[in-house]
């Protein structure tokens, strides 16, 4: 069966959110850690083969390869990240995006709008979207966590073939 596998950090209402979606469309959704703990032991490793992937939603094939990963990020986290340089956050932003590289197909999820107090840094997100262009990542903009929920079912559908 294929799958939809999100990392253990992500919001639980969108995990149920995508549950009863795909359950119309024979897809499996499972929380799993996608993220590499330093720590991490070798058994651990090998029981996850995912973790170290670096993303929060892996589409994966009937065969367990992943074909999509998708980066979620709302609005206001997109542009605290960008704006936090002297913390890293930015750096540590661009990271997880040069991540997604790893994969056949890339999203970058933007989920919401951008916030009023947020509007001069607009250019920031224009910035963002022209370096996801240059790098092949597509974006995709959703109106919050629902419609963030309904758009990864389209995308694994598509990247899937299902129709």
């Amino acid at each position: 069966m294929s799958s939809i596998l999100i990392d253990s950090t992500e919001p639980s209402i969108l995990i149920q959110m995508l549950k009863s979606l795909c359950s119309k469309h024979n897809i499996q959704v499972e929380r799993i850690e996608l993220r590499k703990h330093p720590d991490a032991k070798p058994e651990t490793l090998k029981a996850n083969p995912y973790m170290g992937a670096g993303v929060d939603y892996l589409i994966c094939d009937t065969h367990g390869k992943a074909l999509l990963g998708i980066e979620r990020k709302t609005y206001r986290d997109a542009v605290l990240s960008m704006l936090q340089k002297e913390k890293g956050e930015s750096r540590r932003f661009f990271r997880q995006l040069d991540n997604l590289k790893q994969f056949p197909e890339r999203v970058l999820l933007l989920e919401g709008t951008l916030p009023i107090r947020y509007i001069r840094f607009e250019s920031h997100v224009y910035g963002l979207e022209f370096y996801c262009y240059r790098n092949q990542i597509g974006v995709v903009h959703t109106s919050g966590i629902m419609g963030s929920a309904r758009a990864i079912l389209v995308l694994a559908r598509k990247v899937l073939g299902l129709s």
